[in-house]
């Protein structure tokens, strides 16, 4: 991949045993100039092979696209990827927030309805229960864009208690994730 950026590794992680909420540990692991040397660290990293590096309780990876503007500017990266803790890639986008997003169908999204889920706000890890899924087709003269590619997740008793998570923020409640 020819690009004038470079991409920023971050794992997010948590020591010992995990409680939900929890405010997680956050290292950037380095910079790269590829997505596929970032893919060749974390396996690496997850196979313990990486000298001087702890991953805890590893929850996420996560990949910035750093351009020259970014840097410059302190803006927000032009694209970002979600890995689980396994290396496997989760998903994310190549360009701002703001390009296009025109639907997910139902078969698209990794959860349904009623799904208990953990999911991402920031570095917290939060607990809930998948109450919709992302919008399956924009209306008509609306734009939407890929801040919108998210599910609404109940986060309490109350329906008012709930989040709106990114779609590659959210993993299931099982443990898998949490390694």
């Amino acid at each position: 991949m020819e690009t004038n950026a470079v991409f920023k590794l971050v794992v997010l992680w948590e020591e010992g045993k995990i409680q939900l909420p929890v405010e997680l540990e956050s290292n950037t692991l380095g910079y790269f100039s590829s997505l596929e040397m970032i893919e060749s660290f974390i396996r690496s990293a997850i196979a313990g092979k990486q000298k001087n590096f702890y991953l805890g309780k590893c929850i996420t990876f996560r990949i910035f696209e750093v351009t020259k503007y970014y840097l410059n500017q302190g803006c927000e990266p032009e694209g970002q990827w979600v890995y689980d803790c396994n290396g496997q890639l989760i998903g994310g986008y190549d360009g701002p927030d703001t390009a296009p997003f025109f639907g997910r169908s139902e078969d698209q999204c990794r959860f349904k309805n009623g799904d208990p889920v953990i999911f991402l706000q920031g570095n917290r890890l939060l607990s809930g229960k998948i109450a919709a899924l992302p919008i399956s087709k924009a209306p008509d003269r609306v734009r939407l864009d890929q801040s919108d590619d998210c599910y609404l997740v109940t986060t309490g008793p109350e329906s008012e208690n709930h989040s709106h998570p990114w779609i590659h923020r959210v993993f299931a409640e099982n443990g898998t994730t949490l390694k």
